[in-house]
């Protein structure tokens, strides 16, 4: 099977698993009104990582093509321990973060990426966080960092601008919090 329609076979299937999550947890992909979008898989910037999400390690590599210096293993990123970490920035922005054979979460941090979003675009499409969702930052003391865990993603703003993105299977926030999320150490004065 062809590279190209395999990536069209998995955004179909991820598409498929998202309606039937959301349906599962008594909510639409999509609300009624069009300017609410839950599904995160709907922002434009990020649309081409999402079938990222579902690849396995052989297939990641085969497409980055990462040198052994663009390949870090064992590395943490939040609570999750013993991950691979991949990237080729000539060829993707993304940081890949996998555990054994399965991308665990995406990181995005490209300034022309992150250009391209802003909070008042996310909260337009995500919905407005609620205080839960609205955590300290490793960006920056002053940063926050909001998580839509149903939605598979996160991200953190500091004066106004989004710095980084995650995206990650949807999962409950009391599981992000569970297996992602690191509260940041105290930060230096």
């Amino acid at each position: 099977m062809r590279f190209a329609t395999a990536i069209s076979l998995l955004c179909t299937v991820v598409g498929i698993l998202t309606t039937a999550y959301a349906s599962h947890h008594g909510r639409s992909a999509t609300h009624q009104n069009d300017a609410m979008i839950s599904d995160a898989r709907q922002i434009p910037a990020l649309a081409p990582w999402y079938p990222k999400l579902a690849l396995k390690s052989k297939n990641l590599l085969e497409s980055l093509a990462p040198s052994a210096s663009q390949v870090v293993h064992p590395i943490a990123y939040g609570k999750m321990k013993g991950l691979r970490r991949l990237c080729n920035p000539e060829i993707d922005p993304a940081y890949y973060f996998l555990d054994g054979k399965h991308v665990r979460l995406i990181y995005l941090e490209d300034a022309g990426l992150m250009a391209q979003l802003t909070q008042d675009q996310m909260q337009q499409l995500l919905g407005q966080p609620s205080s839960k969702q609205c955590l300290p930052s490793s960006a920056a003391k002053t940063a926050t960092h909001y998580v839509f865990a149903p939605d598979g993603i996160a991200y953190s703003v500091e004066d106004g601008e989004i710095v980084f993105v995650e995206l990650f299977a949807p999962m409950t926030l009391a599981d992000y919090l569970d297996l992602i999320y690191l509260k940041p150490g105290p930060w230096p004065l």
